[in-house]
């Protein structure tokens, strides 16, 4: 994520993302939000598979992480 923003920016993310999105939708960010040299290309398919088979309930976290996120991050600009 580095390429998004500041690493403060970063850390903030992590953290939301952690509160938010629950254990498996959280691994499943960090692992597509990493350089590819910190996950295996099993677990980047994976992981976006996943995200392609999200239910609503899923669907319903991942816009309130975004939402979320951005304000308390501060990264409206």
């Amino acid at each position: 994520m580095d390429q998004m923003g500041t690493r403060e920016d970063c850390d903030c993310m992590a953290k939301e993302a952690e509160a938010l999105l629950g254990e498996t939708l959280f691994s499943d960010f960090v692992t597509l939000n990493t350089s590819s040299a910190e996950s295996t290309s099993e677990e980047v398919t994976a992981a976006k598979l996943r995200y392609q088979h999200l239910s609503p309930a899923e669907q319903g976290k991942v816009a309130t992480f975004q939402k979320e996120a951005i304000e308390v991050c501060g990264l409206r600009r």
